[in-house]
């Protein structure tokens, strides 16, 4: 059996478990859409599960070769690299390739019900930037910040960022005909910058005690 073999049967997998999920992919449907043997998953992933897993890395390494990861800002102040990240993350989030490949609806998928596989994903290439967000947040807010209210606000900026990720085609609808299309990443990177840098000032104003004691919404 050949490399182009083992590739057209990831391929298919990818298809497969994209479009039904884990369970509802079956081994058999894999290898005739690949045109192969129901005994080349054996013979190149083992298994269902270990081939599920080949899948997902290959979708994830597929994604980041659309819009691959930048660098984490290592220079300026706090103020400039947070900046800097958030529009490196619109610049991703802006990136215009489509959405409807498999690979895509795939880690999709993989969101709402991770794998142990994407877990490890997540933990290797986008832990240390949430990492440096926290960090660089930290430098920026009071000292003595609770730690979870900086995680929270961490969350914040990326849900901002992510929003237009997932959220664009029913935005669309809420805005005047046409207007919404014209938003670029720059426009909207500022505007979340601008946004964020307001809640820390608020933060700033606000007593530790008050901020440990406002209850859950």
């Amino acid at each position: 059996m050949s490399q182009d073999s083992r590739q057209r049967l990831l391929q298919s997998a990818i298809e497969h478990f994209a479009a039904k999920g884990y369970e509802g992919a079956t081994v058999r449907d894999i290898c005739e859409t690949a045109g192969l043997n129901v005994n080349a998953v054996k013979y190149y992933f083992e298994d269902k599960r270990t081939l599920h897993a080949a899948a997902v890395t290959e979708a994830h390494h597929l994604a980041m070769q659309d819009k691959p990861f930048t660098e984490i800002p290592t220079t300026g102040t706090p103020q400039e690299k947070l900046r800097q990240f958030i529009h490196q993350t619109m610049g991703i989030v802006f990136g215009g390739e489509r959405r409807d490949q498999p690979h895509h609806l795939l880690l999709a998928r993989e969101l709402t019900d991770p794998s142990e596989t994407t877990a490890q994903f997540f933990k290797t290439f986008v832990k240390p930037r949430f990492d440096f967000l926290e960090q660089t947040l930290q430098a920026l807010l009071p000292k003595g910040f609770p730690g979870t209210e900086r995680r929270l606000l961490v969350l914040s900026v990326i849900g901002q960022c992510m929003h237009y990720r997932v959220g664009a085609e029913v935005d669309k609808f809420m805005f005047p005909t046409g207007e919404y299309e014209k938003l670029t990443a720059e426009r909207v990177a500022e505007h979340i910058y601008r946004v964020t840098l307001a809640a820390i000032e608020g933060y700033q104003t606000s007593s530790q005690s008050e901020i440990r004691s406002k209850p859950p919404i």
